[in-house]
């Protein structure tokens, strides 16, 4: 890789036919003496600024550990030794007070990698990041692997969990085939601020939301069509809300009955809770409907 000129390197003037013959145990042995010399005309402010600058790889203020991971080499525990308010967040004001504390101990900080690794990561096409991280070779990501795809990409913002229940549109607990597209697109999206990290539109908030996906029923040759269903915990009346409108109407409970035929008449039932002859059950008329007479 190539160096920043910033970065403080010995002198082409040091480096004579005398000193290339100096011994490397009597060089490392003089290295301490050389150092301040070596700093003299080093601006610092400007190194930090640099290095703050390529550890940042999307430019939104702050170092995530992912973003440190790739360019500072830390791990967690040394990212917490930045990050000095615990908020998931290395600063410019805390990378200062770690870049001063290193350059005075050691003489220097060393150079942050680029984000080379995230760049690559982010073009990557949905087969190249099944095959990148699918380490049990079962054609998906599942959550443990989706939590180190987060990590690399410095997309720790986002929870895994609900990632996961929301990408995972048929439940089985990966992400795969054109699932891995969704996932592909919300990495390569614009980050979120640790303040609205909890808020992000594209993260289910209810249980409706995690669970409430209509899955249609595959047909098969000889068979009697179903109706479609939800298989998630959802309440009762999402259950039979099919088209998720907020009412209960004669289409969603015709839809589910299909194929039988029920004696009781759903239009017949339905009339009878619509209190407000609307021809649509509320939720207030189905708990109503549910409760014990007074």
């Amino acid at each position: 890789m190539s160096r920043s000129p910033l970065i403080p390197t010995t002198p082409r003037s040091m480096l004579t036919a005398e000193t290339m013959k100096t011994p490397p145990a009597l060089f490392l042995l003089a290295l301490p003496l050389l150092v301040p010399a070596l700093l003299q005309d080093v601006d610092h402010e400007a190194v930090e600024e640099a290095y703050f600058a390529i550890a940042d790889h999307d430019g939104n203020g702050w170092i995530s550990y992912g973003e440190a991971k790739i360019s500072l080499q830390t791990t967690r525990a040394q990212y917490k030794v930045y990050d000095t308010d615990a908020d998931g967040r290395i600063t410019a004001e805390e990378f200062h007070v770690r870049y001063a504390s290193v350059v005075a101990i050691t003489g220097a900080f060393p150079e942050p990698e680029p984000g080379a690794a995230l760049l690559r990561a982010i073009t990557r096409s949905p087969t190249e990041l099944r095959s990148a991280y699918d380490k049990d070779a079962d054609n998906a990501i599942d959550k443990s692997e989706l939590r180190q795809v987060l990590s690399d990409y410095g997309r720790e913002e986002i929870s895994a969990d609900l990632l996961l229940a929301k990408l995972d549109r048929d439940r089985s607990s990966r992400i795969e085939s054109e699932e891995l597209q969704n996932l592909v697109g919300i990495l390569a999206g614009p980050r979120l601020s640790a303040s609205d990290a909890g808020d992000q539109e594209h993260l289910p908030k209810s249980v409706d939301e995690l669970f409430g996906v209509v899955i249609e029923r595959e047909e098969e040759l000889d068979t009697t069509p179903l109706p479609p269903r939800i298989q998630g915990p959802v309440p009762v009346f999402r259950r039979l809300d099919l088209d998720n409108d907020g009412r209960i109407s004669p289409e969603d409970l015709r839809a589910l009955q299909s194929p039988l035929h029920l004696k009781a008449r759903s239009g017949a039932v339905l009339a009878t809770l619509d209190t407000n002859e609307d021809g649509t059950l509320s939720p207030e008329e189905l708990r109503a409907s549910m409760s014990s007479p007074e």
